[in-house]
């Protein structure tokens, strides 16, 4: 199947993305800087922060973790935001599966906008691992109003070159979560109704896949069984070139 008829299948099918690729591992031999910055709220209650880590273990087992690949931090904020541990720290995909089972439920505070400020401060710098030639982002998970302000914060994390998302669950403010996110705002924010939802965001984790970007490299997304996006030269519109591929995930 060529390209073309790849795209057209997709159109006939009508299936949404996320419905295609449940399972999945994100292949690339980018490296990417990721901090995850978790809201440790009273709001979001143990039960909830349960999810948000079963969620984290998701995120984490998608990727190629290590040195030189992808590495994640993680800030959790609640009140006074907290390096639970840097970009560089677990340089392992087991390490890091490790650090997620244990990281505890802290109770406190919903203070965005210090925290957006911390991570760019304290997080992405090279003596905790940030790579000058990464793909930089920040994943925001939060369940309410920043009892602060994050405009000033946001602004400078998307003018040094980190991209930001940000998933807010229940009770977030929208407009808030608009201010914090890098364009286009589609891709990069997502409303959920209830923490379970979480579960089976894919498409979260599929837009995060794809923003690990390495120019020269020529891999497509690739999605089995029912469409592969073949590498042809010069790549046919409407498909995007990508560093990412995106394909089963076999345990």
């Amino acid at each position: 199947m060529d390209a073309s008829s790849a795209f057209q299948l997709l159109v006939i099918i009508g299936l949404p993305l996320s419905s295609l690729t449940e399972n999945y591992t994100c292949k690339t031999t980018a490296q990417a800087d990721i901090m995850l910055l978790v809201d440790g709220s009273y709001s979001v209650g143990m039960l909830n922060f349960q999810t948000i880590r079963t969620f984290i273990s998701h995120m984490v087992d998608i990727f190629e973790i290590g040195p030189d690949r992808v590495q994640i931090g993680l800030v959790q904020y609640a009140g006074a935001p907290l390096t639970e541990w840097h970009l560089n720290t677990h340089k392992t995909r087991t390490e890091l599966l490790r650090a997620v089972a244990d990281l505890p439920y802290r109770g406190g505070n919903t203070m965005t906008g210090l925290a957006l400020n911390y991570i760019l401060q304290t997080n992405f710098k090279a003596s905790v691992g940030m790579r000058e030639k990464s793909s930089k982002m920040g994943v925001l998970i939060t369940d309410g109003r920043s009892q602060d302000d994050i405009i000033f914060s946001s602004q400078n994390l998307r003018d040094q070159g980190i991209e930001m998302y940000a998933i807010g669950v229940k009770n977030a403010y929208e407009n808030e979560l608009r201010l914090i996110v890098s364009d286009p705002e589609e891709n990069h924010m997502y409303l959920l109704k209830d923490f379970n939802l979480l579960i089976n965001a894919n498409d979260i984790i599929t837009n995060i896949c794809n923003s690990v970007k390495c120019p020269g490299e020529t891999f497509y997304v690739t999605i089995f069984p029912l469409i592969q996006f073949l590498s042809l030269s010069p790549p046919p519109p409407p498909f995007l070139l990508l560093c990412s591929s995106v394909e089963n995930h076999i345990r």
